[in-house]
């Protein structure tokens, strides 16, 4: 009964706190709570993890924008296939006590260690610069 009381709220445009929906399910001031919930969780998670800075040694990116979690052994696709991402995923590491093997990392240097062999190009500098490859892209 409670859901159905839920949709027909929803279908005359009345978000759950009795305010106008300014979304297809919120209020505009539950969107700020929901919003500024979901940045305090992952602000918590990312203290946890080692800070709001990039893990890699020659990173220095604070963004938080920039940053995500990255599975140090690999197989993230995979638990995220099962736990899911985002929020979901930030609420399961607090409920099973901030399990080991992930770390703060930009999306650079997580997406690098990808393609070069679960290491980061900062460390291994084996990808070139931009000047490099201008040079090499104007002899093509």
């Amino acid at each position: 009964t409670t859901n159905l009381f839920r949709l027909r709220m929803k279908a005359a445009g009345i978000c759950r706190c009795g305010n106008q929906l300014k979304s297809e399910t919120f209020c505009q001031d539950c969107l700020q709570k929901q919003h500024d919930a979901g940045l305090a969780l992952k602000l918590e998670v990312f203290t946890v993890y080692g800070g709001c800075k990039c893990s890699c040694v020659g990173c220095n990116v604070t963004q938080l924008a920039f940053l995500g979690l990255d599975h140090i052994h690999g197989f993230g696709k995979q638990h995220r296939k099962e736990i899911g991402r985002g929020r979901r995923f930030y609420l399961w590491l607090k409920k099973n006590h901030w399990p080991p093997g992930l770390r703060v990392m930009c999306h650079n240097c997580n997406l690098g260690r990808q393609i070069n062999g679960g290491i980061c190009p900062h460390v291994t500098g084996d990808f070139p610069s931009h000047n490099e490859l201008s040079g090499f892209l104007s002899g093509v």
